[in-house]
């Protein structure tokens, strides 16, 4: 089988990551595999290390952050050069036979034309919410909306909560859920499961670190355990940063002498030294998509803390895996990593029922195979 993907970043964010444990394993199970990609970028050098054919060109995403007027004349000048790219996609692919498109993410949607000009089979793949802060059309949403809809013969949604979100502006039909899946290699990764360190607990966040993603109930938790007289809390927050919101945590920090417990690292592809010094990690998201950091820290035999919203308590089973929370509610979110502090045995049990969970679940081998089996079925 021959299958182009649409990818839409130079970096390495979630959705690519998630792409690229994807193409392993069709490589793994003997397809040929091509990826349109948008430029040179970690993305790009990861996928040279693969067995793929790397089709590159000048194409733009299809939402915004804000909407004005400048925003809608941009999208217009982009959405004519992505008309452009896509005609020369289609006429390029000709030569490779392709079977069918499948867009990695549903902020771009130029698989979708390209699909409809070279009349291939095209699936359209949501990972996120439209409702996030970057995550809008700046033109005739229902209009693009029906496009996509019209022209993917299938929309794939990785959770609960985005299927039910999808249904609302595609035909149920065409909608399925397919759980997102992790690679092996973040498999017991890690030496230490939960174990006793007298000398700090450590609490870790990993992520992109804004708003949305209320890593400040973190540091709030953490503040309200010092003042408590746990002095030896450390909470690491790991990820590419929104500068407003890393400077309101700085002079929450500053205002409360926490500045030993709590530290910021940029964003780092070497997280198994940060899961590896975890005693806990926790996922203060108000929405998530699916949630590859709570998949990654259960693979790591780490118990979660979470927020009690899409899709975490889909993933998180309280109580078994680790706990849910009401966003925004510091006192519980402190007791219950108070409570894990001061039971070892109930981290220790979590961790291990979270790693077999999340094998059992969420492998990137049966994510795969379940979109190897729609393949089939589609063509």
């Amino acid at each position: 089988m021959n299958i182009l993907y649409i990818s839409h970043e130079r970096n390495l964010g979630g959705a690519s990551i998630a792409l690229l444990e994807l193409i392993d394993e069709m490589l793994l199970m003997k397809q040929t595999v091509y990826v349109l990609v948008v430029g040179k970028g970690k993305f790009y050098e990861e996928l040279k290390k693969r067995d793929v054919k790397i089709i590159e060109k000048k194409y733009y995403v299809s939402m915004y952050r804000r909407v004005n007027w400048k925003s809608r004349v941009k999208c217009i000048l982009r959405n004519i050069q992505n008309c452009i790219v896509a005609y020369q996609v289609s006429k390029e692919i000709k030569k490779y036979d392709i079977d069918l498109i499948h867009t990695n993410t549903s902020v771009i949607y130029i698989g979708a034309m390209i699909g409809k000009i070279s009349h291939i089979p095209h699936i359209f793949h949501i990972r996120e919410f439209d409702t996030a802060e970057d995550r809008k059309y700046p033109i005739s949403p229902k209009i693009i909306n029906k496009f996509i809809e019209n022209n993917s013969v299938k929309i794939i949604t990785i959770s609960k909560g985005l299927y039910r979100e999808s249904i609302k502006k595609f035909n149920k039909d065409k909608v399925i859920i397919i759980y997102d899946g992790i690679s092996d290699i973040y498999k017991y990764k890690t030496k230490r499961n939960a174990t006793i360190n007298k000398d700090e607990f450590n609490i870790l966040i990993l992520g992109y670190i804004s708003s949305g993603k209320g890593q400040k109930d973190g540091v709030l938790a953490v503040i309200n355990l010092y003042k408590k007289g746990y002095r030896n809390v450390k909470l690491t927050l790991a990820g590419n940063f929104e500068q407003k919101y890393k400077e309101e945590i700085d002079a929450l920090v500053v205002e409360n002498n926490i500045e030993n417990n709590i530290r910021i690292l940029k964003f780092t592809k070497d997280v198994v030294a940060l899961h590896e010094e975890a005693d806990l990690e926790l996922n203060c998201s108000r929405s998530e998509g699916f949630g590859r950091t709570t998949i990654e820290a259960m693979y790591n035999k780490k118990p979660i803390i979470g927020v009690d919203c899409v899709a975490t308590n889909e993933l998180i089973v309280d109580g078994f895996n680790g706990f849910l929370y009401k966003a925004g509610d510091i006192d519980e979110l402190s007791k219950k990593i108070e409570y894990l502090i001061c039971n070892y045995k109930e981290r220790s049990i979590m961790g291990k029922n979270g790693c077999e969970y999340a094998i059992n679940e969420f492998s990137s081998k049966k994510n795969a195979h379940n979109i190897f089996n729609l393949y089939k079925k589609i063509i």
